[in-house]
């Protein structure tokens, strides 16, 4: 879960596999049917989930039928039942918050397990003043697949915070401020547990975050947004993060943005129309703000004149970029496929350009040294 010791977590399950008889005469346990959260009393369909899941004491499918919701309870989504529970709903289901806040919320009772919670299937609509569509926070294995996240143009369609080893695949996350953004956290060891930059305790930042198959467009600011919200606490970069196989489109400031990263995997990607595509590393930052080992390979991009730059290496160690595409739409002579502002051991491998610039360092056509171990291929 932490960057220093966090899958130590996964020998918690380990543990709790004694509690299994190894009898072979016990019955199988009959399984419980899904929970409409509507026949549960409530306030809106946001109090409903959460006196739902209590009756079923987290071991049960709330499911959310076909309807138009309008809620204010943000529903609490208890971390650490072991997989015991999920939340689900009809493709038809448009749950649309009116509070602030956090729409959804993985609340956390201690710091320990693997969740393997999962969230699917429903359309969650928000609004100028909430927080977020769905906040996670630190455990290992939480799924968020098949919805639709939309209208949080105040804040952030998915907030990842410390989470580790979970899967963000097949869904619509559009018209927010961020898509998907991604934060280190703090959290104090004692109950009631509290996470962020004034709590003091282990250290997590979000890794192995798996974020594939899905449309991230039209949202005002990223689409995906590791922001480095504080340093220091012990807290590593992100380690090991994915994004494949994604759409990205239309974004209103950029599609990927790392700014603080080690091993990052950008793949098979789909970039078009956004100021800005795909930045590695926080300018000026220092080296507490790089991207270490970032791979950018086999994306296809489509460039245009106001899109100067299809990557932009800001501060970047060992980055490679290779087998990478593009789409001429319109250019100047500003464009550059590569923009390099300050990295080392850079190596760019065959890409297909078809621009007149190929690479770019500080924003004029050409390459920097290459003393320090970088390679480009078919400098120009």
């Amino acid at each position: 879960m932490r960057a220093n010791g966090g899958f130590r977590l996964i020998a918690l399950l380990l543990v709790a596999s004694v509690y299994a008889s190894s009898s072979q005469t016990h019955a199988a346990s009959s399984p419980v049917a899904p929970v409409p959260a509507t026949s549960v009393a409530g306030s809106d369909i946001g109090d409903r989930v959460n006196h739902a899941l209590k009756s079923c004491a987290l071991q049960c499918t709330v499911y959310i039928p076909a309807g138009n919701y309008s809620f204010a309870t943000p529903i609490h989504l208890e971390l650490n039942p072991f997989g015991k529970y999920k939340l689900s709903g009809d493709p038809g289901a448009v749950l649309s918050y009116t509070g602030g806040g956090d729409a959804i919320i993985t609340t956390i009772n201690n710091l320990s397990g693997s969740s393997q919670l999962l969230i699917e299937g429903f359309q969650l609509m928000g609004n100028a003043h909430a927080a977020a569509g769905i906040h996670t926070m630190p455990t290992n294995r939480i799924t968020i697949r098949n919805m639709v996240i939309s209208g949080f143009s105040g804040g952030d369609g998915i907030l990842v915070e410390g989470t580790n080893s979970s899967n963000i695949y097949d869904n619509l996350i559009s018209n927010n401020k961020n898509g998907i953004r991604l934060i280190p956290t703090v959290c104090n060891s004692s109950a009631p547990i509290h996470c962020g930059t004034s709590a003091s305790g282990p250290p997590f930042a979000a890794n192995a975050i798996h974020v594939t198959y899905n449309q991230i467009t039209s949202n005002t600011q990223w689409a995906i947004f590791e922001d480095t919200v504080m340093v220091g606490h012990g807290l590593s970069e992100t380690l090991n993060n994915l994004y494949m196989g994604n759409d990205f489109e239309a974004n209103g400031v950029g599609a990927i943005y790392l700014t603080r990263s080690r091993g990052t995997i950008i793949t098979a990607n789909y970039f078009e129309g956004s100021p800005r595509q795909v930045v590695l590393g926080m300018p000026n930052g220092g080296s507490g703000y790089r991207a270490y080992g970032p791979v950018v390979r086999d994306n296809y991009f489509t460039t245009v004149t106001a899109t100067p730059y299809n990557i932009e290496i800001e501060d970047a160690d060992s980055a490679l970029i290779e087998g990478n595409s593009e789409l001429v739409a319109s250019l100047d002579a500003k464009n550059c496929f590569v923009n390099i502002v300050g990295a080392t051991r850079t190596y760019i491998s065959k890409n297909a350009i078809y621009q007149r610039n190929a690479y770019c360092y500080n924003g004029v056509p050409g390459t920097p040294s290459t003393s320090d171990g970088s390679f480009f291929f078919g400098q120009r």
